[in-house]
């Protein structure tokens, strides 16, 4: 008389627990280890859906989106950031160092300017270099 009274209440505790969690949302987290019980502990698919009050349909809408997205786990982004910042860097060294020869560049043109007695007329304006 115990088995058909286990199963029973079994049977009534799903259902309970599935009015309770069909309408909840399952953070990215949670669908991993749902996941993860299928495919490494080999739970069947029935008894997943049953345990956490999922639709087939739901389930393998999670399977499929996993699997597409699978290469992105093989994929290093650590190596990528570390290489587009390194990247980044000498960039920012280049340009440093272009700004230091403009300045050198600009800081002669000056002195060079004011060798000459042109120290009143602003460097490079049109207008006061065909004045003389």
């Amino acid at each position: 008389m115990r088995q058909p009274q286990e199963s029973g209440g079994a049977q009534r505790d799903q259902g309970a627990d599935t009015a309770l969690v069909a309408k909840r949302d399952f953070n990215p987290q949670k669908k991993d280890a749902i996941l993860n019980e299928h495919l490494v502990e080999r739970v069947p698919s029935s008894d997943i859906c049953d345990r956490y009050g999922l639709r087939p349909s739901a389930f393998c809408l999670w399977q499929k989106a996993f699997f597409e997205k699978g290469h992105l786990a093989f994929e290093s982004s650590n190596g990528k950031s570390s290489k587009s910042d390194r990247k980044l860097a000498a960039l920012e060294r280049k340009l440093s160092k272009k700004d230091e020869v403009l300045l050198e560049r600009m800081e002669e043109h000056v002195a060079l300017g004011r060798s000459l007695g042109e120290s009143s007329k602003p460097p490079g304006c049109p207008m006061t270099r065909g004045m003389r």
